[in-house]
């Protein structure tokens, strides 16, 4: 069960919160170590004020909680901008990266970062 899982050590987290089954009783009823917001909510970012207020929120409620947050499928640099000036620390994301290989993951692992 996820209860098992949690009291090996493994840390999970609550995938595409905002959408879909990831409620607010999910935080509640299970232990999860973060959420990850969805891409839909991130996506609306730079047109949309009620996202970027239901993010803020979210982040402030999951901060209050010890949760850790990651805003999946940044594509631009207008959505690391109001994710970062909203609080989000964690990112994934075409933005970021492309899909790559473990060889190549390595080396950008040990390379200093590249934005955008």
């Amino acid at each position: 069960s996820v209860r098992e899982l949690a009291e090996l050590g493994i840390r999970m987290m609550l995938d595409d919160f905002g959408y879909g089954y990831a409620t607010l009783s999910s935080l509640v009823d299970m232990p999860i170590s973060g959420l990850k917001i969805d891409r839909r909510m991130v996506s609306k970012l730079p047109t949309s004020s009620v996202a970027r207020k239901a993010v803020k929120h979210i982040l402030k409620m999951a901060n209050d909680m010890g949760l850790k947050v990651v805003a999946e499928g940044s594509q631009s640099l207008q959505e690391d901008i109001y994710l970062s000036e909203l609080g989000c620390n964690y990112g994934q994301g075409f933005g970021f990266s492309r899909p790559v290989s473990a060889e190549i993951l390595t080396e950008l692992v040990n390379c200093p970062p590249m934005r955008h």
